[in-house]
């Protein structure tokens, strides 16, 4: 009986050894030749699991730096925004020379390689390269950054989350988050709010009626705008100002100009609520009227129209 099994073992054993004999050798024979380099199993492997780690270690990298940087006080968001996307492509590059070579690349061989991907370029790969260049232009170039405010040619507004390899994330004041192809931002015109600065001049207009004392009307005006706190104070920003804009049908049309914070800039169309609820507000109390189209139907008798005649 002890024999018997001492039999089973011992063919166990030599199925166990020959099947991963087998399967190593499997592993090792050629699925392909590239540039007369042979492709096998292991070395896809090889490549697979360099870059699986360099994909996380490039991960880990991005959330130490996000950490360091928010432990320390005055950092600009952008600014570590734009040094861990470069430690992140840096990162990848190598992690990807680094699994090339592992499978059995030299140099002569990858210029092949990236020959092949040139031709791929040329057969529908050109709009996601295009995306890519794009993307490290918007990130280098830093007219538009992590945190500014933009509105695109598609009359797209809101502040960008990401700048990724593909497209950039833009957050609406709606909640809503739009990806833009990087492609589209660098060959469109884009207006960033933002640019130099982060606070912006807004105009606000109003009509008021005929006959009016405007000098007074402007000083109530401009003062209501002052007490909103989203309004600049500072000595280096203009005080808010009305102009006058144009003789209208009914009424005389004014307009106010003044400048706002960094937060008003990026909520355009409360801003606006809130300035012209504050105009209304104070024309009201100083019995200043605000003058609106009125239709007057006069109805007359078929006597009077016969004494017209």
């Amino acid at each position: 009986m002890i024999s018997y099994f001492l039999l089973i073992y011992s063919d166990f054993v030599n199925w166990t050894q020959e099947a991963a004999q087998s399967f190593f050798q499997w592993l090792s024979t050629p699925l392909f030749y590239i540039s007369e380099i042979p492709i096998t199993a292991l070395s896809i492997l090889r490549f697979v699991l360099i870059m699986t780690l360099t994909v996380w270690f490039s991960r880990l990298l991005s959330n130490a730096l996000t950490t360091l940087s928010g432990a320390r006080i005055g950092m600009r968001k952008s600014r570590v925004y734009r040094i861990k996307r470069l430690f992140e492509y840096l990162f990848l590059a190598t992690g990807f020379l680094v699994a090339i070579a592992a499978v059995g690349f030299n140099f002569s061989s990858l210029l092949v390689v990236i020959g092949a991907l040139g031709v791929g370029l040329g057969f529908g790969l050109q709009s996601i390269f295009n995306n890519f260049i794009s993307g490290i232009i918007i990130l280098f170039e830093s007219q538009l950054k992590v945190g500014d405010f933009i509105e695109l040619e598609s009359n797209t507004h809101g502040e960008i989350l990401e700048i990724n390899a593909r497209s950039t994330i833009i957050a609406t004041n709606d909640g809503t988050e739009v990806i833009v192809p990087n492609s589209e931002i660098i060959t469109h015109k884009v207006v960033n709010w933002t640019l130099r600065h982060p606070y912006r001049r807004i105009h606000v207009p109003f009509h008021v009626a005929y006959g009016i004392d405007k000098d007074k009307m402007a000083r109530i005006v401009i003062e209501a705008a002052k007490k909103i706190p989203k309004t600049l104070t500072r000595p280096s920003i203009p005080e808010p100002i009305v102009d006058f804009i144009a003789f209208g049908e009914s009424s005389l049309l004014f307009e106010l100009a003044v400048w706002v914070n960094d937060v008003a800039a990026k909520s355009s169309k409360t801003t606006l609520s809130d300035y012209l609820w504050a105009i209304d507000t104070a024309l009201n109390d100083n019995q200043i009227p605000i003058p609106y189209p009125q239709m007057h139907l006069t109805i007359k008798k078929d006597s009077e129209l016969d004494t017209q005649d």
